[in-house]
């Protein structure tokens, strides 16, 4: 990848506990306002905020894919 982090997307678990949380939790009487929606996750916030970087440099997939490797690897940091 050239971005000097190894990721090993086998080893990614899409239930793990990180990659769920929201990026802007309400309170669960909000929820029901809005039909219950729970919005943006914090792995989708921090690819957003990476992509911006990303697409000056790559194709727009490309920026996308290794944005969410960015994600990752904020999330692990967050555990560390």
């Amino acid at each position: 990848m050239g971005m000097g982090v190894r990721v090993d997307c086998a080893r990614r678990r899409d239930g793990d506990r990180m990659k769920n949380i929201q990026a802007f939790p309400r309170a669960a009487n909000q929820w029901a306002a809005d039909g219950g929606d729970a919005g943006m996750t914090l792995r989708d916030y921090f690819a957003a905020k990476a992509v911006t970087a990303l697409l000056g440099c790559y194709h727009p997939d490309e920026a996308a894919q290794r944005a969410y490797f960015v994600a990752d690897a904020m999330l692990r940091a967050r555990e560390a």
